[in-house]
């Protein structure tokens, strides 16, 4: 067969000549081009188009995917240990200082900037409703801990403490608390810890093994109990007295009010010269 003619300023191509193939070397692009790249960036790696033959690498489009997805975890995580550290720092300058606290000096308690703080927290109010926030769920489970007790007498005890450090905690926060927007969830959850039925089940237990009098009222018995860690009385009570001190007075004087005639107070409550009795 003759040969094709030639085209003006063209040159000669046969019709059927099989096109020369090409071998693409791999190239790693650079992590700001890979992160600009709409469909790295996203995550999908799996989009991306393969040549015939073996010159795509999957495990670079893997480790780029990897890399781009593991900057906005980052960030989130910093995110999230930013907001703890301003609700951490808030809540001991409230307890110190109340609520009239300057942004400047939460700052520089948390390790933060100004700017951080009111990008989580645009008002004071919802600083002060994510301090109690945090409060409140240790103190769900600390009293958690608390109903696990087997030892009525221990357990009544260990509920005066938890809801005393609860509210010398919270008493700075109560009128501002009162105020915000969350009070009546605050409201209800504190409810719960005072209503809890664990709590007449361990004064039930104390009565049937005769460490608590026999003659107990319960809900009253129950009343006594809130009653002692009542906001107010940490309020008025604090200072003279020691958080601690407190604690140690008041679990004292509700247990002498619930415990059957001769059985002893715990070592460490009973003034010194009238151990066991």
């Amino acid at each position: 067969m003759l040969p094709a003619p030639a085209t003006s300023g063209g040159a000669r191509t046969a019709p059927n000549a099989p096109s020369r193939s090409r071998h693409v070397l791999p190239v790693v692009p650079s992590r700001k081009l890979l992160l600009q790249c709409p469909q790295v960036s996203r995550g999908t790696g799996s989009s991306v188009k393969r040549n015939s033959g073996s010159d795509q690498h999957p495990d670079h489009v893997s480790l780029v995917s990897n890399m781009a997805a593991s900057e906005p975890r980052s960030e989130r995580a910093d995110a999230r240990l930013n907001r703890e550290r301003i609700i951490e720092a808030a809540r001991s300058l409230f307890l110190e200082h109340g609520t009239a606290v300057e942004m400047r000096h939460l700052a520089e308690r948390a390790g933060v900037g100004v700017g951080t703080i009111y990008r989580n927290f645009p008002a004071k109010s919802d600083l002060i409703a994510a301090v109690a926030a945090a409060v409140l769920d240790e103190t769900d489970a600390e009293l958690e801990a608390v109903f696990a007790i087997d030892d009525p007498v221990e357990l009544v005890r260990r509920h005066i403490a938890t809801l005393l450090r609860t509210f010398s905690t919270t008493a700075p926060l109560a009128m501002e608390m009162m105020a915000a927007p969350t009070f009546e969830t605050m409201r209800g959850r504190v409810l719960a810890w005072l209503t809890d039925p664990r709590l007449d089940a361990a004064i039930q237990r104390g009565i049937r093994c005769g460490c608590f009098r026999a003659d107990l009222d319960i809900p009253a018995a129950r009343l006594f109990i809130a009653g002692a860690a009542d906001p107010l009385v940490v309020m008025a009570a604090c200072p003279p007295l020691t958080p601690a001190r407190l604690e140690a007075r008041l679990a004292e004087l509700v247990l002498r009010a619930l415990l059957a005639p001769g059985q002893p107070l715990p070592a460490d409550l009973a003034p010194a010269g009238q151990k066991g009795t």
